[in-house]
């Protein structure tokens, strides 16, 4: 749950991936059934960086758009995997020709940069785990929490 008490539910993009499946039709996004089976590779970051993407926030947020009752009140999931993408992107940012959160920090991006930082932190400690109602920084499943925090 989110600091807005909106749920972040994986739902949405198991969704968008059964949506994608059967209609064979794929709305620009790297999802496939790898990346739903998460759990047979927990530690494979390449998969998490494409599962907490734009391009997965954004195809749900289309099919929201049109109207689609399976993605229904999706704003704190494509709120979540905008903030991660983003996170993802500027930790791993080299290039200084790149474009938007891809370009390593410098003195013409460090405001930018850091504002954005503020933010995810502040977004990141105010995740709650709605089944405990417990805030996931001091949850069983902190580390990858507090990692981005830090």
């Amino acid at each position: 749950m989110d600091d807005e008490k909106k749920f972040v539910k994986f739902k949405y993009i198991e969704e968008l991936h059964q949506l994608q499946e059967n209609t064979k039709l794929h709305l620009a996004n790297h999802l496939r059934a790898a990346h739903l089976a998460w759990f047979k590779k927990q530690m494979n970051v390449k998969l998490a960086a494409k599962l907490l993407s734009e391009s997965v926030a954004s195809s749900i947020q289309f099919c929201e758009l049109i109207k689609l009752t399976q993605v229904e009140n999706c704003e704190a999931t494509t709120r979540f995997l905008r903030v991660f993408d983003k996170l993802f992107d500027l930790l791993n940012s080299r290039n200084f020709r790149a474009n938007a959160f891809k370009q390593a920090m410098q003195a013409s991006n460090y405001s930018q940069y850091f504002d954005f930082l503020i933010s995810s932190r502040a977004y990141i400690a105010q995740l709650i785990d709605p089944a405990t109602g417990e805030n996931l920084r001091r949850s069983n499943r902190k580390t990858v929490f507090l990692g981005f925090i830090v």
